[in-house]
């Protein structure tokens, strides 16, 4: 367990939203499981989510 207050840890940092104008959205279907890929152009992943 930890000893330090509420107070005293460290600030979590968030991630810095990302903007995208134009992209691919990459879909991948299974049989048990959907992917979803965001690219931009140069084709580098922005978000993914499955489920």
């Amino acid at each position: 367990m930890t000893t330090e207050s509420p107070a005293q840890a460290a600030p979590r940092r968030r991630k810095a939203k990302k903007t995208i104008s134009h992209g691919q959205v990459h879909i991948r279907a299974s049989f048990n499981n959907t992917i979803l890929t965001i690219t931009d152009q140069d084709g580098k992943v922005a978000a993914w989510t499955s489920g």
